[in-house]
């Protein structure tokens, strides 16, 4: 059984429209150098440190619950962008459990669980992930995560990769939306009736 996300949010209204944040063509305008957060640059040694102890399987090579007959197949879904436009500060699972036969919490598929996250500005968001991992793209906004002890700033175009580092607080200087999907810790299997 599969806990949900522990989430705690700081509220502040939004009185934008975010209509035009949203538009791919557009680009951030800068923030940092982002060059100096390569590889060889300051965060080398923290992402070491964070993957020190990583274990990879190749997951093909592993299991194939859907063609086994373990797990119902991920159904063809449409999240439209109104889930996430306005309102406050909030996760929105992107939930298709029920239809997978999934209990225990909220799924996108048997082993992750994808969410918008919306984070108005100057408002701040904790969350607690039930994962082994994660990924957040920002799609738009600019703010800063704390992650593990270490800052890390992110603005719209942006990639996060986490390991399981426990609470993450996320702080937006502007009206933010971030795609986040969490590799679920403990795989739900929804089995065929």
């Amino acid at each position: 059984m599969t806990a949900q996300p522990e989430v705690t949010a700081d509220q502040h209204r939004s009185g934008e429209r975010e209509s035009a944040l949203f538009d791919p063509t557009v680009a951030a305008p800068p923030l940092v150098d982002v060059a100096r957060f390569g590889f060889e640059g300051p965060l080398a040694a923290t992402a070491a440190a964070w993957s020190a102890d990583a274990v990879y399987w190749e997951y093909t090579k592993a299991a194939n619950p859907i063609g086994a007959g373990y797990t119902t197949p991920v159904p063809v879904e449409r999240f439209p962008a109104e889930l996430h436009a306005g309102g406050v500060t909030r996760v929105i699972p992107l939930d298709l459990a029920e239809p997978m036969r999934i209990a225990g919490g909220p799924a996108t598929s048997p082993a992750l669980l994808a969410n918008f996250v919306r984070i108005n500005a100057g408002d701040r968001l904790a969350v607690r992930p039930n994962a082994t991992s994660q990924l957040y793209y920002v799609m738009y906004g600019r703010g800063m995560s704390l992650v593990g002890g270490q800052a890390v700033e992110w603005e719209k175009g942006d990639f996060l990769v986490l390991p399981d580092l426990g609470e993450i607080t996320h702080h937006a200087a502007q009206d933010s939306v971030f795609y986040w999907v969490q590799q679920i810790r403990e795989c739900n299997l929804g089995l065929a009736a």
